[in-house]
């Protein structure tokens, strides 16, 4: 697979080979420090600006481009005022990926999306009741998502095609310009992204056009490790499942 992200809480870690977009302030504007989050490039050793202004390129043998990835403060209008006035006061948004750039080779069958943690799951009767009720709320709205509890022989993970999976995919041809990363919305329409949904997942995958990707959610609270307004678990603690392995966002064929 090749993996584009890891996120560390409390000695585990965040990983990520990244790309970020154009600045429209200085690189040199104060950051907003996520004292619970530690992120770094594939190596593990290089730091990743989380929500920088600029874009930080990648390569591995899939894919080659860039990525931003932006998580809300708990203050966004005091620490983190430049990715508030963009999105987090216009949107209910709390961790957002966008991902551009070029497939370096087509993927090969189905292109998957998703999340692994570091260690095996070891779930209670109250972790595991509560975590089928999370795998049941998110079939609601991802098609064909696959997972496992992880054992010997498999990592824990949660994923599903790509295809699927991904917010918005924006198909641009060589001689066009791809929409600026940083945007708080792309040139998806609803009734594309219904019909792209309703597909058999392959894709239209290729090494020619730029594709961008981008993934949001509401729920996931990075700086306090926790999913939040999930309908029936209103503030549920992430090491109830993962105690302190680091999750990293995958993205593999």
């Amino acid at each position: 697979y090749n993996e584009l992200t890891r996120k560390e809480h409390q000695g585990s870690s965040l990983k990520t080979n990244g790309m970020v977009l154009t600045e429209e302030e200085p690189a040199t504007r104060q950051l907003p420090k996520f004292k619970t989050l530690r992120v770094s490039l594939d190596d593990g050793i290089s730091s990743y600006p989380l929500n920088s202004h600029v874009a930080v390129p990648f390569e591995n043998d899939l894919f080659c481009g860039e990525i931003l990835i932006l998580c809300r403060p708990m203050n966004p209008e005091v620490d983190d005022p430049y990715w508030n006035k963009k999105i987090f006061s216009k949107k209910r948004r709390r961790f957002v990926m966008q991902i551009q750039g070029r497939f370096k080779r087509k993927p090969r069958g189905l292109l998957y999306f998703g999340g692994e943690v570091s260690e095996q799951m070891k779930l209670g009767l109250v972790g595991n009741g509560m975590c089928n009720l999370l795998l049941k709320f998110m079939r609601s709205f991802v098609k064909d998502l696959s997972y496992a509890f992880g054992n010997k022989k498999e990592v824990a993970h949660i994923s599903a095609p790509a295809w699927f999976a991904f917010d918005s995919i924006v198909i641009t041809p060589p001689g066009d310009s791809p929409p600026a990363l940083g945007s708080i919305e792309f040139p998806e329409s609803k009734a594309d992204v219904a019909f792209r949904r309703s597909s058999n997942g392959l894709g239209n995958w290729n090494t020619t056009d730029i594709f961008t990707l981008t993934f949001h959610s509401m729920y996931i609270d990075g700086p306090t490790w926790h999913l939040m307004e999930i309908p029936f678990a209103p503030n549920l603690d992430l090491h109830t499942f993962w105690g302190d392995s680091f999750f990293r966002f995958v993205l593999y064929d």
